[in-house]
Formats: structure tokens, sequence, C-alpha cells
């Protein structure tokens, strides 16, 4: 639990589906590790609803044509029998040919015979394994659940004895307005000594069609996309649902949650599939208050794994989002005679190694993007290092619009220039894109003012290849390049060279992972 909220996860979701996991004692455990890290952790209490689950101690692998008996019993003598809870109710107004399924769609039966006590199913699609509390679901059944049962009672005024609270309870197979309003004033008939936050899990095609009036009695709304994708008949509604619900959030202040099926291939395999990039970067572009993982984190080898993917992902789309918004204004034209080409890149790049080749190529020499004087060993460690944000990006700033002014008057016809002002400006922006609009307003806002080379030349390598080459730096580059040089800023950096590429079309970018230094040289002196 440190280790995973240590790594950015900030809520656990503890589901009462499975009854015989004590959750009291997790709950301790939770509010144990929040004292000695001393940070908020959140837990949100997952009702189960009244909804069938398989009630005895069973393991039965299943496949395709694989009959499976349901039985109004738990004594049952057929290892390979299941009974559920609420059976007669599950099963009432059933017929023959109905389709049932388990494990969010994974498994799917039709119901091949039925009586009072037995229904007999065989499965048309899927291999999974069938265990105790794997819940079930009558495709096209009407009849909505109780939102708490019992059990849940039991368990809050267990939670209320040993003075326990939790952050959230989440109502599964939330349909309607009147039966959320049923269930919290149940929720205060335990006599709770504070007012957990209601979400509301929409998993049902009914629950779809009330979501404006279920948004004025809940505190939020969970995306449940494994039982939405097997209750709603047109499969596409899954995606334009999870939109609708998000916006129906952000238009009434409300908490959207993302849940179900974010990474169960990866965990499963160990290999981030197309889709399920895909579907993050698509789902964290919506901007839901929270994604959430489960099978990814419960039934995994890889749960911290899934939690470092998300993270990942979570931070380069908000970064991505964020930045472009952004844009550069036009670009003032080049008046002069000269032709500045900047170099830019990562740490490590490459970039200087490219500059001398060109710079001996073109009889020139090679300058930096701000003048030698603001680059004083010094002066400059005191602007990267000691110095607010603010007034180190405006030293560098001011220094790469003189620098352009002084390459305006040299001579030659080339001018090579070791990074330039984009360099501040992706520095800047990779530590708070926020920072990006202010920085644009100050820099590009002078009228006439030219401010930009004419040519910029992106060297793209992989974090490793940098990390490689600056091992062989000196000591006292190694240190700068150090403060910048984490694998979250270089992700950054490069994403904030995509939206470069995008603003402007003087923009060259070089893959520079596998190609030699004199290939490298010749192929930018030919451009």
């Amino acid at each position: 639990i440190s280790k995973a909220v240590l790594k950015g996860v900030n809520t656990f979701r503890l589901g009462l589906g499975y009854r015989s996991r004590d959750t009291i004692s997790l709950i301790k455990t939770i509010k144990e590790v929040e004292i000695k890290i001393k940070q908020k952790i959140f837990i949100m209490i997952d009702l189960p609803s009244s909804r069938p689950r398989i009630s005895n101690d069973v393991r039965i692998n299943i496949k395709k044509d694989d009959i499976l008996f349901i039985k109004n019993t738990e004594q049952i003598n057929n290892k390979d029998d299941i009974s559920i809870n609420n059976f007669s109710d599950t099963f009432e107004n059933i017929e023959i040919n109905d389709r049932v399924t388990f494990l969010d769609g994974k498994l799917e039966f039709t119901i091949k015979s039925l009586d009072n006590n037995t229904i007999k199913l065989i499965c048309i699609s899927g291999e999974e394994t069938l265990k105790q509390s794997n819940s079930l679901t009558v495709i096209n059944r009407t009849k909505s659940y109780k939102l708490i049962v019992d059990e849940d009672i039991d368990f809050f005024n267990k939670l209320n004895k040993e003075n326990l609270t939790v952050d959230w309870i989440a109502f599964s197979f939330s349909e309607n307005k009147s039966q959320i309003i049923d269930a919290k004033n149940q929720l205060l008939k335990c006599n709770l000594f504070y007012t957990p936050r209601i979400i509301a899990k929409i998993e049902t095609k009914e629950a779809v069609y009330q979501l404006n009036n279920i948004a004025l009695v809940v505190d939020g709304f969970m995306v449940a996309r494994g039982d939405l994708a097997v209750n709603l008949d047109f499969k596409p509604l899954v995606a334009e649902t999870q939109k609708q619900i998000i916006e129906i959030c952000h238009k009434n202040n409300l908490y959207s949650i993302v849940a179900t099926e974010l990474l169960e291939n990866f965990v499963d395999n160990g290999v981030l599939s197309r889709s399920e990039i895909s579907d993050l970067s698509l789902s964290i572009s919506q901007l839901p208050s929270a994604l959430q993982l489960g099978k990814e984190t419960v039934y995994s080898q890889r749960p911290f794994q899934a939690i470092d993917i998300l993270k990942e992902f979570i931070d380069y789309e908000i970064y991505r989002q964020e930045i472009y918004k952004v844009n550069l204004p036009k670009r003032v034209n080049n008046k002069y005679n000269n032709l500045i080409v900047a170099i830019e890149g990562a740490n490590g790049a490459g970039k200087s190694t490219l500059c001398k080749a060109l710079a001996n190529h073109f009889n020139t020499s090679i300058k930096f993007g701000i003048p030698d004087i603001f680059l004083q060993k010094d002066l400059k460690e005191k602007m990267i290092i000691d110095a607010h944000w603010y007034s180190s990006s405006l030293f560098f700033i001011s220094g790469a619009i003189e620098q352009i002014k002084e390459f305006r008057k040299n001579k030659n016809k080339i001018i090579i220039s070791d990074r330039s002002i984009w360099s501040t400006l992706s520095v800047q922006t990779s530590e708070n894109p926020k920072r990006l609009k202010s920085l644009i307003d100050i820099s590009f806002n002078l009228e006439n003012v030219d401010i930009e080379p004419d040519i910029t030349i992106i060297l793209r390598a992989n974090y490793k290849t940098c990390r490689e080459r600056i091992s062989y730096k000196s000591k006292d580059e190694q240190m700068l390049d150090e403060l910048i040089n984490s694998k979250e800023f270089y992700q950054k950096e490069d994403q904030f060279y995509n939206w470069l590429t995008f603003q402007r079309d003087n923009i060259i970018n070089i893959d520079v992972n596998d190609i030699t230094e004199l290939d490298l040289s010749n192929n930018i002196i030919d451009i």
C-alpha cells in the first residue's frame, strides 16, 4: 500500500462483493499506512448491490461448449455445479435461449433448460476460470437490483463501532434518482458520524437514460465499462457514454472515474496492446477525475508496473493537453542576408558534436544561443539552480534575443547556434506546462523583433542513448545536465519539440539513435 501511494495512487477501492474478505482489517491497515507516511489516503467502499454472485467455494475452468449447472441451494453434490445468491429473483421471467454472462462478458452462455431449482447453461464463447464471488449478468433483465443489502448495513455498523471512516461509497447498478435517494436514506439509519461522498456506477442502458437526473443526487459517476459493455445492445455506445458522463461531471462539478480493463492485457501478457495505448490516451484526454485499476492491481503479477504505466500516461497526456492550448504568434520574417541555424535536442543527443562538424564545413564559428557573458559559470549556475523560474526564464530569453541581434550583424552567411530561445521555453514548459503561455506572451509580442532562428534542427534520441552519451561528458557538464535529465523531463521535452514542429514549418527533426557522426553531419549539410 505504501509503495502504491508513493507511485501516485491516492484512493483504494474495496469491493464488498467479496464477502469472505476482512475489509475492516484492510481499512485499519490503510489507516496505519496513512499515519506512517503522513499522507492522506482515500478509501472507496464499492457496494455490490443485490446482483447475483457465485456463493459456493468453486474453481471451474470453462471453455466453449462446456455445460454449467446453477442450482438453488448451496448443498451441491457435484463440484462442477455452482450456487448463487438470489436465485429465484435472478431467474424470474427468464426463458430458454436467454443469455447469461460472467466476468464482464468474458464468458457467455445460453440457457438450455430450467426449473425451479436448476438452470442448465452451455458456454457459447470465452475461456476463463469461475470462482467464488464472481458475478453474473442475465442479459436484457429489466428488474433493478437493490443498491444496499443487509450485509452492507452490517458492515457499516461494524465500521461505526470501530470508529473508522471511509471517504466514498459507490453504488453498483445505479439506475435512477429515486433508487439512489432510497439507498442514501438507508445509509442514514446506520448513524454514521461522517458523510461519505456517493458515486453512482453506470452499468446499464437504463442508467444511461437517467444520467442528468442521477447527477442531481450524487457526488460523482463511475463509468463501469465492463458491465456497461455487456448491458448495452450497441457496443459503440460504451465510448459515447463514457464521454457523455465525463462531460456531465464537468458541467455539474462532479467527480468522474473511468474504470475496468484499462491494462488487463498488459498485466496478463506483459505487453501493452495498441488498443490499450489508444484507450488510455483517449480516456485521459477527456479529463476524468480519476482512472481506476481493478484486476490489474489485485489478480496480477504486475500491479506496480500497471501503476507506473498509468502515471506515465496521465503525466504525458495532461502535459500535452496543456501545451496544445497555446499557439505561437506569426513569425517575423528574416530581412537579413545570413542564415541562423539552431541545433536543439535533449542533453546527450549530440548537439555539440554536430555544431563542430557544421562549423568546420562552412568555415564559421559556433555560437551559443545566448551571449558568452550570460554563460559565466557562477552566473549560469545561479540562474539555473537558485533563481526563481520567472527570473531564470527572463534571463535566458533576454540573452537569446540579444544573441540574435548580434548574429544578424555577423558577416558569415551561415551561423551555427548551439541551442536557441526554444531551449528556455522547453525547460520551463517541462517543469510546468502552464508557464508556456506567459513566456510566449512576454517573448513574442514585441513588434517586429527577430527572436527566432531561421532553421531549427532538432536531434531526436531516446532516453537510453542520451544517458549513455552524457556519461562521457566532464563532471561540470554532467552536473548541469543531471538537473534536468530525469526520464519524466526527457519525455516532456520531447513532447515540447513535437508541439514546436506543429507550430513552425522551419523545423527539421532528425533521428540520431543509430546514425554515425559523419552521416549526420553530411545529411544536415545537404539540407
